[in-house]
C-alpha cells in the first residue's frame, strides 16, 4: 500500500474513532483531513464543540517520523525572501513576520512553534492547536523520542469481533480487518484560546468547496 493510501486509511479509522466518541459521549466534533489551518498542513484536525482544536500528525513508519527533523536548522526561502527559523520575540511582536513564517509550512518550524506555545510564558505567541498528537500505525516510536507536550496514538489491527459491548472500541474497515485506536499518552494543553470565527468560516468554506469539487468531478 502506498504511503498516501496508508495515510488515508489512518484518517478514516481516526474519523470513526471520533465519530464513535460523538455518539457515546453526546459530544460533537468537526473532523477535517489535510487542511492547512496553521503554518503547515495537518493530516487531521478535530474541532470540539467547545472550540478547542486537536491536530493529529500520522506516521506510517519510523523514517517518516525522522524526516520531520531531517533538514533542521537550515535556511529557507519563500517568495525570494531568505530567513531562518524565527526568533521568538520577532514572531511575537511583528504581525507581518507571523504571516511570513506561517506561510512556509516548514516541518521543523512546526515543532518549534508548538514548543513555544507550551512554555510557561504569554500564550499569545502563535496560532497553534490546543492539543497535538502523533498517530502511528505500528510500534516503531517510543514516548521518549517525542516532545513531552505531544500526545501519542496507536492504531492497531485487532482480532476482537465487533459486538454490542465492543461497538465503540472496534472499528471495521473496508480491507476486511478491524482496528482499535488507543491513546498511549494524552497531549498537554498548549493554550486555552478557542478557534476564531474567521477560522471556522475558513473550515466551512473549505469543506463546501471540497464537496462541490468532488460532486462536479473537478
Amino acid at each position: 500500500m502506498a504511503g498516501r493510501d496508508k495515510e488515508r486509511k489512518a484518517q478514516d479509522i481516526l474519523y470513526w474513532y471520533y465519530y464513535n466518541k460523538t455518539i457515546k459521549r453526546k459530544n460533537s466534533y468537526t473532523i477535517i483531513p489535510n487542511i492547512k489551518l496553521f503554518g503547515w498542513e495537518d493530516d487531521l484536525i478535530v474541532v470540539s464543540k467547545t472550540g478547542l482544536i486537536t491536530s493529529i500528525e500520522i506516521k506510517n513508519s519510523r523514517q517518516d517520523f525522522l524526516n520531520e527533523f531531517k533538514y533542521k536548522r537550515k535556511s529557507y526561502s519563500t517568495n525570494r525572501n531568505k530567513y531562518k527559523t524565527p526568533n521568538r520575540n520577532e514572531y511575537k511582536n511583528d504581525f507581518h513576520s507571523r504571516n511570513k513564517y506561517r506561510s512556509t509550512g516548514l516541518k521543523e518550524y512546526k515543532y518549534s512553534v508548538l514548543e513555544s506555545s507550551f512554555k510557561p510564558e504569554p500564550k499569545s505567541l502563535a496560532y497553534t492547536p490546543n492539543y497535538f498528537y502523533i498517530a502511528v500505525t505500528g510500534k516503531f516510536l517510543k514516548l521518549r523520542e517525542i516532545p513531552n507536550y505531544v500526545g501519542l496514538i496507536h492504531i492497531k489491527k485487532t482480532k476482537i469481533k465487533l459486538t454490542n459491548k465492543s461497538f465503540f472500541n472496534i472499528i471495521p474497515y473496508s480491507d476486511g480487518n478491524s482496528y482499535t485506536v488507543k491513546i498511549i499518552r494524552k497531549a498537554e494543553k498548549l493554550h486555552k484560546q478557542k478557534i476564531t470565527d474567521r477560522n471556522r468560516d475558513y473550515i466551512t468554506n473549505g469543506l463546501s468547496i471540497r464537496f462541490w469539487n468532488s460532486r462536479l468531478g473537478r
